[in-house]
């Protein structure tokens, strides 16, 4: 969702990312194709209400002028910066102040495959939508693609091959002051969540506080509006409820959910968080004060939720499904009265009418 929440943007293996209007009640139109990737897009990011980012399989990220048409079928001329990496990115994230973005990858360091944490200026990237010239790598550049570089480099933050570390998300905290990371440790049996110091800008050796999260693996995790709270998924099919402000301590699990949890996300007022798994297609909406079940949503999909992202202004739940070519993907708008009773009749769950316009969708933001 875009910060207006009149926006929802996403991306697919077809190579494409795309940008959909939604009006009246849960009605959405295509408004805006951006292409140039040559990979599968994996994520995307809403930087400003024109400027999108987006990570791929091809070894980039890109940012995108949504002001400018992209119907090219080539290298957009909408794509006003691009950073080239030596490997796929794993997660990337945008800094709370909107200035700076982080690419979580994996790169040789001393001959060794290692996870690293690259900072961008993302400034640089507006200035070049805007028509500035900005300084890149290799001199000036104005109304073309500006290939960013790093501000940061965290170098080495695990061996791959001997810590047995697997990273599977990464974020900014809700202030910015600290970047954090989910994993999973293949020579463990636990998930945890790293947290790293950004604090002092002059120091680039990460300095580490871990957490043990999950059973098995942490494989997705998301923080409230205002940041007071954390939700973690794990593997052990457990969804847990983090007090940030208080010590960074779990305070609720919610396990009602059968298998790995996929996503997790809270709603506008911080007051439900929604969570779905793996091989299952319904969506467990939780009240965050007592960890009671609101409600299920049911997606109705042959297949599991790939993400899910609630509208910044309102109750409104966009969900991404995989799909088979004899069905559609659905999405769903939960619209909430009474928000003091967390029973079944506080949220009353309306289908969206996205059959057509959420087809072949992998991911959305």
């Amino acid at each position: 969702w875009n910060s207006q929440g009149t926006k929802l943007a996403s991306c697919s293996s077809d190579k494409t990312a795309k940008i959909w209007s939604v009006v009246g009640e849960g009605k959405g139109r295509e408004v805006a194709n951006l292409s140039g990737h040559v990979a599968s897009v994996e994520q995307i990011l809403w930087s400003t209400e024109d400027i999108l980012i987006t990570s791929s399989q091809d070894k980039t990220v890109r940012l995108w002028d949504a002001r400018v048409a992209c119907d090219t079928g080539t290298s957009s001329s909408c794509s006003v910066a691009r950073i080239s990496l030596p490997s796929a990115p794993i997660h990337i994230d945008l800094h709370p102040n909107g200035t700076a973005l982080a690419v979580l990858l994996m790169e040789e360091h001393q001959q060794k495959q290692n996870f690293a944490l690259r900072i961008y200026d993302i400034r640089k990237a507006n200035l070049a939508a805007s028509g500035t010239a900005i300084s890149t790598s290799t001199g000036s550049s104005t109304g073309s693609t500006a290939n960013l570089q790093p501000v940061r480099t965290y170098s080495s933050l695990y061996p791959k091959s001997s810590s047995g570390e697997q990273l599977n998300q990464g974020k900014f905290s809700p202030f910015g002051y600290h970047y954090i990371t989910a994993s999973k440790n293949t020579n463990e049996s636990y998930g945890k969540l790293h947290i790293m110091d950004l604090s002092d800008e002059t120091n680039h050796t990460s300095t580490f506080y871990t957490l043990v999260a999950h059973g098995g693996s942490t494989n997705c995790f998301s923080f409230s509006s205002g940041g007071r709270y954390m939700a973690t998924g794990g593997s052990d099919s457990i969804v847990g409820i983090w007090d940030v402000m208080e010590s960074m301590t779990c305070v609720r699990t919610v396990d009602r959910l059968p298998k790995p949890i996929q996503s997790v996300a809270f709603s506008h007022d911080s007051k439900i968080v929604a969570s779905c798994c793996i091989e299952e297609s319904k969506i467990d909406l939780t009240h965050v004060e007592t960890g009671d079940k609101i409600c299920d949503l049911d997606t109705f999909s042959k297949y599991s939720p790939v993400d899910i992202a609630w509208n910044p202004k309102g109750y409104a739940l966009a969900v991404a499904c995989y799909f088979s070519p004899d069905q559609k993907v659905s999405s769903y708008a939960a619209r909430n009265t009474a928000m003091q009773q967390p029973s079944s009749a506080a949220v009353t769950v309306l289908k969206m009418l996205f059959f057509e316009v959420l087809i072949n969708f992998e991911c959305m933001m």
